[in-house]
């Protein structure tokens, strides 16, 4: 600053660049903490949407039928959730099921209007087998809930906040 200041010979408008400068950085910060609440917002939003949708499948048994997780069951869970039962939702909702009547590997979704992100890793890929004390199987669900963010922050890339619960099937 006391470079420019010999160009100006005045100590008001040093005062007035550095003001300039720091509200600048300030505004900048500002605006940056502004969009890390909003991605953190974002991401318990979708941790907790999806904890409350594994939770209802798991205990579907309760709920809905006792066969192979349908299409019908998961549109049924926007009952359950009021969020789900807007149409625009923001958020792509995956439910992943691995069967304890025949071990098959099954996907639903329910999708926001534009695609949010897909499965890179399907659950069926990582062998788990759920077996109770009595020798009887479990089904194994994965609730995965996921948002891009598209270029408003600082970098240019997309960024994905996401939400995964896995929980076993209480059939029994």
């Amino acid at each position: 600053m006391t470079i420019i200041s010999k160009h100006f010979f005045c100590e008001k408008g040093t005062a007035s660049i550095e003001g300039t400068i720091l509200s600048l950085f300030f505004v900048g910060m500002l605006i940056y903490t502004f969009q890390q609440s909003y991605v953190m917002t974002m991401t318990y939003s979708a941790s907790k949407l999806s904890s409350q949708i594994a939770t209802l499948i798991s205990q579907r048994n309760v709920l809905f039928s006792d066969t192979t997780l349908s299409q019908s069951d998961i549109n049924n869970i926007r009952s359950f959730i009021p969020v789900l039962k807007e149409d625009n939702s923001v958020f792509d909702i995956y439910i992943e099921e691995v069967s304890y009547h025949n071990g098959t590997y099954n996907v639903l979704s329910l999708q926001a209007k534009t695609p949010q992100c897909v499965l890179n890793k399907r659950l069926s890929s990582y062998s788990l087998g759920l077996q109770t004390s009595f020798g009887k199987k479990n089904s194994l669900y994965r609730v995965s809930v996921c948002k891009k963010i598209s270029e408003a922050f600082f970098s240019s890339s997309n960024m994905i906040v996401s939400g995964i619960t896995v929980l076993p099937g209480q059939h029994h």
